[in-house]
């Protein structure tokens, strides 16, 4: 089946995600930008800029939305109104008062949705989640992750990810609201969010840092962090009433069992075999469209409840207050 694909955005990340398609699928992709001028400088021939008039194309079937994270809620709205099959990378909106004024056109909409949120197809999330399912650590207790990178200190003022009108959260949507997603995927949903974002470099005007207490629904800890200010890391460690798992960088360790006489069980190496998440994603989204099901892992669903998260971190650290997830209509479709 060939597959007439809008992109709107087309940084670093949708190149990657260019090539799963790529591979997936027979495909003619063209390409939006605003201006005219840099539409056809950027991709030639394959270039549009009139949004209405392409959109209006009955042969275009998909629209795959990769632009910076404060013009996400305009072009899906858009696509939504048009009736096409969306991919739209994390988060489903720059803010929550956003993806909220779209709530409507969620529940309405036929097509495929699907929200990037790739970081639960890591082989070692999939790991973590059987292993919680079959109690191999016992009862979770707690959840601890960072997933960190420098990109404080090469970042420029002409980045969309220095102002704090496009990126008012930092580190913590670009990169911590995957962690938030993880933890839904792993453990349930949250209760209640305790959040402090600083800048402490002082390199851009936005956060640069955070530190976030989430208490979920079953009783579970999750403590996350996701900073622009030290060099990058990549952590996930999950503890049991009967176990630990550790996750960095793409590794996994196992211990089982309590102390005995004050010693520790020894950490085991788990064997993980690699899976491109981007691909694995791509492919799902492809046969969603071509088999007329609209029942994709991460929907708009997944991507609002991560986005509420997000919004109760904000409203944490400004207010200096515990926030309750139930402030939020949209975290408990």
């Amino acid at each position: 089946m060939k597959h007439k694909i809008l992109w709107i955005g087309f940084g670093n990340f949708a190149k990657k995600i260019k090539v799963a398609v790529d591979a997936r699928a027979e495909t003619d992709v063209i390409y939006f930008h605003p201006s005219k001028e840099k539409a056809l400088e950027r991709f030639g021939e394959k270039a549009c800029w009139n949004l209405d008039k392409v959109l209006s194309n009955a042969e275009l079937s998909s629209v795959f939305i990769t632009s910076p994270n404060d013009s996400h809620a305009f072009y899906l709205e858009r696509c939504l109104l048009a009736h096409k099959h969306i991919f739209i990378e994390k988060p489903i909106a720059g803010y929550y008062s956003e993806s909220n004024q779209l709530l409507d056109l969620f529940k309405q909409n036929n097509q495929v949705l699907m929200v990037g949120h790739n970081k639960r197809r890591e082989v070692a999330i999939r790991t973590a989640k059987e292993l919680i399912e079959t109690r191999t650590i016992g009862d979770v207790i707690s959840v601890y992750a960072n997933d960190s990178k420098g990109i404080a200190y090469q970042m420029t003022q002409t980045n969309w990810r220095f102002q704090p009108s496009r990126h008012r959260e930092g580190p913590l949507i670009t990169v911590g609201i995957h962690l938030i997603e993880a933890v839904h995927y792993l453990v349930g949903r949250v209760d209640s969010v305790s959040s402090v974002l600083k800048n402490i470099s002082g390199l851009s005007a936005v956060p640069d840092s955070n530190a976030t207490m989430l208490h979920l629904e079953r009783g579970v800890t999750a403590f996350i962090e996701a900073n622009y200010n030290m060099p990058s890391v990549d952590v996930l460690n999950i503890y049991g009433t009967n176990g630990i798992i550790n996750i960095s960088d793409g590794q996994m360790w196992l211990r089982q069992g309590r102390d005995l006489n004050r010693v520790p069980a020894p950490s085991l190496p788990v064997e993980l075999k690699p899976i491109d998440t981007v691909a694995e994603e791509i492919n799902e989204f492809f046969n969603a469209v071509e088999s007329d099901r609209n029942d994709v892992e991460t929907g708009y669903k997944e991507g609002l409840q991560a986005l509420a998260v997000i919004e109760a971190c904000w409203r944490s650290s400004e207010q200096k207050r515990i926030v309750e997830m139930k402030e939020f209509e949209q975290y408990a479709i």
